[in-house]
């Protein structure tokens, strides 16, 4: 047995007075997030042109911590339209960001609009954005997508979100608190209920939750080194406690026993999407597009869905380096509005390519040793074995046969002569 050690990256998002996107972005912007990124960000989609970055000090019950707002340049509110999914997704595809900080804020409208979708009881693509499609919430979401990149958290953990009480005005008139929207949206999260006669959670915020945390009220306990803290203070001043949300970001070092083996590992990372509403040859096309974005395989499961219908499941296995695009692939060439994502460690031979010459001719051929040198797989090139059944008139069988019994015949005369050369680089299978 051996002992590696691994340092994960923890970031705690304390919603102890609930959660907001402005909260969120500013306690981002407290904890070191650079305000200039932010600006950066959001520069393509109208800031100093539709509207201006506040950055403010502000306390609450003697807690010091940010808060943003951004506020519309003189003139400009009639420039401001309604817009659908489809328009919020053009315009952040269509903008020079981070294909990471686009998938991101696509994730967290494809929610809200799905959300919407199921309170109004109407079609997704007929879902309008108001106050969520405002400037506030695309910034914020835009920001606080840029910033959970920033941080590099490894893990994100939250504690039950807790909810409101009482009713609040908007521009379907008064509803009940928490609204529809955020129920919608928090189904599947732990909550708890409290007697503050405020909104404390709003869409944007539940939204944000529910697509970067990997766990609400992690069991066990959590032994762990706190590097920095953040707060972002929220417009309202609560009589009960103080309106602030905190972030903490920090690490743990965990020490992991593992049997030795003579086999090589490597850490992947695994994406997983299921899909009821592409064509076969649109999922062709895709799988064509992730190779080319640098999948290390697609594989494609046949599955029954929600509402009994038949539907593919779609996973991708890739390179931790090559996550961000293929993330970004998936969302623009399939029709989902989510990805799963799993750390997956897998075990490898070392390949190798040689060109072996055979009583019919050369073939090149791959072969799979473990660390010790031993050769567990041998495998002929199929275009060669074909391009020699061609060439000899013979059927592909027997050409694989023939080839096959002289790589055997071979294996055995250089194995008693030395050990297979297994370090030669070859390219990926």
């Amino acid at each position: 047995m051996i002992t590696t050690m691994m340092t994960e990256r923890i970031l705690f998002i304390d919603c102890f007075s609930g959660a907001s996107g402005d909260m969120l972005l500013g306690a981002f912007l407290d904890l070191g997030f650079p305000a200039e990124m932010l600006r950066a960000t959001l520069k393509p989609f109208g800031l100093d042109t539709t509207f201006r970055l506040q950055i403010e000090k502000a306390a609450r019950h003697g807690i010091g911590g940010c808060q943003l707002s951004f506020p519309l340049i003189a003139g400009e509110q009639a420039a401001i339209p309604h817009r659908t999914f489809a328009d919020i997704c053009h315009l952040i595809e269509s903008a020079p960001i981070e294909p990471v900080v686009k998938s991101l804020s696509i994730k967290i409208f494809a929610l809200l609009a799905e959300a919407e979708s199921r309170v109004h009881q109407i079609a997704l693509e007929k879902v309008h954005f108001h106050e969520v499609g405002s400037i506030d919430s695309l910034a914020d979401i835009l920001g606080i997508a840029a910033a959970v990149e920033w941080c590099g958290a490894d893990r994100i953990l939250a504690p039950a979100i807790p909810l409101g009480t009482g009713l609040t005005t908007c521009q379907h008139g008064h509803l009940p608190v928490p609204v529809p929207a955020v129920v919608a949206l928090l189904q599947g999260v732990p909550v708890r209920q409290t007697a503050i006669p405020a909104e404390l959670v709003t869409p944007t915020g539940a939204a944000v939750l529910k697509s970067i945390v990997d766990e609400f009220e992690p069991s066990g306990r959590l032994t762990w080194t706190i590097d920095a803290v953040g707060y972002g203070v929220g417009s309202r001043n609560l009589a009960q406690q103080p309106n602030l949300l905190r972030l903490m970001l920090g690490s743990r070092t965990m020490g992991h026993q593992v049997e030795e083996s003579s086999y090589a590992s490597e850490t992947v990372v695994g994406l997983e999407t299921s899909i009821d509403d592409m064509t076969p040859e649109q999922i062709s096309y895709l799988q064509g597009k992730l190779f080319a974005a640098g999948a290390l395989d697609v594989v494609v499961q046949q599955v029954m869905m929600k509402k009994n219908r038949p539907g593919i499941t779609l996973q991708v296995l890739a390179m931790p380096s090559d996550e961000s695009p293929l993330i970004g692939c998936l969302f623009r060439h399939s029709s989902t509005l989510g990805i799963k994502k799993m750390p997956i460690t897998r075990y490898v031979l070392e390949r190798s390519q040689q060109t072996v010459t055979t009583a019919l001719g050369p073939v090149r051929v791959k072969t799979g040793c473990d660390q010790t040198g031993a050769m567990f797989t041998v495998k002929p090139e199929f275009d060669d074995l074909a391009a020699l059944a061609d060439k000899h008139d013979l059927t592909l069988s027997a050409v694989e046969a023939q080839v096959m019994n002289s790589l055997a015949e071979s294996s055995a005369e250089q194995q008693r002569a030395q050990p297979v050369n297994c370090s030669q680089p070859s390219g990926q299978s």
